[in-house]
């Protein structure tokens, strides 16, 4: 009962956003209901996954046949209605916000997958994760329709797409530790994911300069000769101009190419080189992470230099889905190092 009182709350707080006012919720309770609606999204996801709790069936039925295809077609009715109508003409008709139902639509297709069987949602993970590449995507593609540039706003430093860098980055650093805790018998492979753990974190804080913007950190004056965006940042050191894109396209076709190998490579998936092989569900977010900044490395001046960002943010979630699925996959995968340790340990003991 209290899984689904959290998300009836939440789902009543986003709705009244939704209608005339996005911020009637915030001048009330001094909360936003896309901040009440996130605090609910992992509380939920917890419950789910620590308690196997769910919503009521009738709750799971609204959010799914209602709420999901409500909020959906009307975002999209709605944002093409007054991309082709001069300025709040679709408002004045309907005092829907439907940038708000784009959030509502986003919470239901969350609620929606916890509430997946285990086994339903364990033996069809890794294709969730290669689909919610489209998903994401589609979001993100009719933003660039909505008013007052907000997909222009969201590139911003220090808006949503750097900050979900951040949290993918530290993420992953995390996930790679555990990793390599999981692994520690092959002690070789182990070190190398803590190095991978510490490198994830190095970039995750060079992606929010340290702390800089939100210190307050005034940026050294031998930096601001030698930094293009003179911030406390490492990656955009003049030195550097040019290498990084190199280094996405690189990231992004090694992400790309993956499949290639969970196809054909069998035999190798029971080595554990194939620790090192990303995983096929991440391909289409390194694929678009390459194709953007190849696309941008031969194409000086393009109109498509506002999705740099969103480019970024798929590369970073391509790792953290490859990490997610070794993390999953290690008790399944037979390495015969590991296998000849485990033994000789168990005789020494």
């Amino acid at each position: 009962m209290f899984f689904s009182i959290i998300y009836l709350s939440s789902l009543g707080f986003l709705l009244l956003d939704a209608y005339k006012s996005f911020n009637t919720v915030q001048n009330i309770i001094f909360v936003s209901s896309r901040s009440i609606a996130i605090i609910a999204m992992m509380l939920l996801i917890y419950l789910r996954w620590k308690y196997k709790k769910r919503l009521l069936r009738s709750l799971a039925l609204l959010n799914g046949f209602f709420i999901f295809p409500a909020s959906l077609i009307g975002a999209i009715l709605l944002t093409a209605y007054d991309y082709s109508t001069p300025p709040n003409q679709a408002f004045s008709l309907v005092p829907i916000q439907y940038t708000q139902l784009t959030i509502v639509n986003i919470f239901s297709i969350v609620i929606g997958l916890i509430q997946l069987h285990d086994n339903h949602l364990s033996k069809y993970f890794s294709f969730i994760l290669f689909f919610l590449f489209f998903v994401i995507f589609g979001y993100a593609y009719l933003t660039t329709y909505f008013p007052f540039d907000v997909f222009y706003n969201i590139s911003k430093e220090d808006e949503l797409f750097e900050n979900a860098q951040f949290i993918c980055l530290l993420l992953s650093s995390f996930i790679s530790i555990f990793i390599a805790y999981r692994i520690k018998i092959m002690k070789i492979h182990s070190g190398i994911f803590l190095g991978i753990s510490f490198i994830l974190f190095f970039v995750a804080m060079d992606e929010i300069s340290w702390g800089q913007r939100i210190l307050h950190i005034q940026t050294p004056s031998f930096l601001l000769e030698r930094n293009e965006q003179k911030e406390f940042t490492i990656h955009n050191l003049s030195i550097f101009s040019g290498l990084v894109g190199l280094g996405y396209i690189v990231i992004g076709l090694y992400g790309t190419l993956s499949p290639i190998v969970h196809i054909a490579g069998t035999s190798f998936k029971k080595l554990p080189l194939f620790l090192y092989v990303a995983s096929w569900s991440s391909a289409p977010y390194f694929f678009f992470g390459f194709l953007f900044n190849f696309y941008n490395r031969i194409v000086e001046f393009h109109p498509y230099a506002v999705w740099s960002e969103f480019a970024e943010l798929m590369i970073y979630s391509g790792i953290l889905i490859t990490l997610i699925e070794k993390h999953r996959g290690i008790k399944k995968m037979i390495f015969p190092l590991s296998q000849t340790l485990l033994k000789i340990r168990a005789g020494d003991e």
